[in-house]
């Protein structure tokens, strides 16, 4: 939670991180990047979905077939995402 607030609100720390790992050079380039991730696809609290464990879980099935048996329900523990938020540890990282 920490490491993602950081990337939200450090973006200079946040692009050369970036920058570093996908070798993109291109300062437009590592910005859009930053835009797309950062502010519009991340949110504050990244609880997973099914449909993307599904993804996961169709991916490896095509290489491991018992993957294909898992539900996506048993996979999926939100609790400490839930006890996080709820107890107000997200809004003080924001400074809510």
């Amino acid at each position: 939670m920490e490491g993602l607030h950081r990337l939200k609100t450090d973006k200079n720390f946040s692009l050369k991180v970036l920058a570093k790992y996908s070798r993109i050079s291109q300062a437009d380039m590592l910005d859009e990047t930053y835009q797309h991730y950062a502010v519009k696809v991340m949110p504050k609290v990244p609880y997973p979905t099914t449909k993307g464990i599904q993804m996961v879980l169709d991916e490896i099935g095509s290489r491991d077939p018992k993957a294909r048996n898992l539900s996506t329900s048993s996979l999926i523990d939100v609790s400490y995402l839930k006890e996080m938020e709820q107890s107000g540890f997200v809004k003080s990282l924001y400074g809510q």
